[in-house]
């Protein structure tokens, strides 16, 4: 009996034990369970906040978790977060947000608020596509735009004319009105004087404001007389092409009145004289008669004509931004750089002329381009523009030189020794250096202390450019057989 009794005891104790090892089992898998999930969503990311970039831990799924997790509110309309809110977020990956801020801008008294990431006001005209070169700008461009954003105001620069006194006052300003604009061009208004236009209106590019002098009872008035264009053919320029060799000025025509006032109104209004003070400035045109190349094959076997248009529809200033690739038959750098080319070519248009008469086109335009750029360059260190010199735009600086037709206008042998024949311009030109140099000089303390250009400075540095260049065209890039001219005027 007591044998039965103890074979019996085992069998209760494990059936007692079994839902313990289950719970227990539970708690091992769920601890298990839960320490794997929280290594799979722990990840290290890095958050920039409007530039400021840290390393963050995080528990979140997508973007908008973690931004929601460190109370960071995003507007999607003005604010960019990149990769979106929506985007799931992986360990390592980079969390860019920038905060919209409205920019009251106003531009030439047309004022509108326009929102932008910028950070700072250079920026900010930039991604406003406020074309702000030589403008006026109401704060400093290296400013900072808080997250509240900022009141802007931007002057465009104007050119505009004045007849006043039977004369033409021009000015390029960017003050804020006609009044002041007037003041800058130095014509002196009196207060029974008349203007065609609101001097408290912001200034208009080529705007023309005519003055009336009135004295007493005498009234003067001017008025613009339009210039006529004349057109001239020129060989040297291709059918379809125009260049203004003469720019075109208004003349001004002077009108006298005599008015009679009745109890302070105008009772009567009589013409007693008529001038023109000044003659308009006929406004000459060259208009290209020279035959385009034919769309045929050359001696090379290659359609030049037809690549360029194909490439540049026929502009040798044309840029693609893509590659860069430049001028007519849109060449990288690289390639140009594979045939020879290294700033002026000197070398490859001579061996071309003396032994096949040929002056390859996009030879002849990367020397134009490159002598334009050089141009600008030098103006802006002679302080002579304050714009940052473009690589395809021409500002204020205009060189050209004719395509050469190499057979009939170029001597196969002379470019042998153009460079020799150049040496006593290299003499006149070594000292009229020196002298640019003094004159820059001049023209800085003249700069700061009066705000204002020598124009005799001006003119003299304007000079040894045109002589400069003439020497290059002759001696170098080959363009022209005619003997540069020892003089500085055009």
């Amino acid at each position: 009996m007591s044998t039965g009794r103890h074979a019996r005891g085992p069998s209760r104790s494990l059936l007692r034990s079994l839902p313990a090892l289950v719970l227990q089992a539970v708690v091992v898998l769920g601890l298990v369970a839960g320490t794997t999930a929280f290594v799979a969503r722990d990840k290290t990311v890095t958050l920039s906040v409007d530039g400021q970039a840290t390393e963050v831990r995080t528990f979140a799924g997508t973007v908008g978790d973690l931004l929601d997790a460190r109370g960071l509110p995003v507007d999607l309309e003005h604010d960019l977060v990149t990769p979106a809110p929506g985007e799931h977020l992986d360990d390592g990956e980079q969390v860019v947000v920038r905060y919209g801020r409205p920019v009251l801008l106003t531009v030439d008294g047309e004022t509108r608020t326009a929102w932008t990431t910028a950070r700072s006001v250079s920026e900010a005209l930039v991604m406003l596509g406020v074309r702000a070169e030589g403008a006026y700008v109401s704060a400093s461009r290296s400013r900072s735009i808080g997250r509240g954003g900022m009141s802007l105001d931007v002057r465009l620069r104007h050119h505009v004319t004045f007849l006043a006194d039977g004369d033409r006052h021009e000015v390029t300003t960017t003050a804020p009105t006609l009044r002041s604009a007037m003041s800058e061009a130095g014509v002196e208004l009196r207060e029974q004087d008349r203007v065609s236009a609101d001097l408290t209106a912001v200034p208009d590019a080529e705007q023309v404001v005519g003055v009336t002098r009135v004295d007493g009872k005498r009234v003067v008035e001017q008025r613009p007389i339009q210039f006529r264009t004349v057109k001239r053919k020129s060989a040297e320029l291709y059918q379809g092409q125009t260049k203004v060799v003469k720019a075109g000025k208004v003349g001004i025509r002077v009108r006298r009145y005599v008015e009679t006032y009745l109890d302070g109104e105008l009772d009567s209004r009589r013409l007693v004289d008529e001038r023109v003070a000044k003659k308009p400035v006929t406004q000459v045109l060259l208009v290209g008669t020279k035959e385009l190349p034919q769309n045929q094959p050359t001696a090379d076997g290659l359609n030049w004509a037809a690549l360029a248009d194909c490439e540049s529809g026929g502009n040798p200033q044309a840029v693609n931004s893509a590659g860069p690739y430049y001028g007519l038959y849109q060449f990288a750098l690289s390639t140009w750089q594979s045939v020879g080319g290294s700033g002026l070519l000197f070398l490859p248009p001579l061996l071309m002329l003396v032994f096949r008469e040929k002056y390859p086109r996009w030879w002849f335009d990367w020397n134009l381009e490159l002598q334009r750029f050089i141009n600008r360059v030098a103006v802006y260190f002679a302080l002579m523009d304050d714009r940052y010199p473009s690589t395809d735009d021409q500002q204020g600086v205009r060189l050209d030189f004719p395509y050469p037709d190499a057979q009939q206008d170029l001597n196969r042998w002379l470019p042998l020794v153009k460079w020799f024949l150049a040496i006593p311009h290299y003499i006149v030109l070594f000292f009229l250096y020196i002298g640019a140099f003094f004159v820059v000089l001049a023209a800085w303390f003249a700069i700061l202390f009066t705000g204002r250009y020598p124009r005799g400075l001006f003119d003299y540095l304007v000079g040894v450019g045109r002589w400069h260049n003439r020497v290059i065209g002759y001696a170098f890039t080959l363009v022209t057989d005619r003997y540069p001219p020892f003089r500085m005027a055009p």
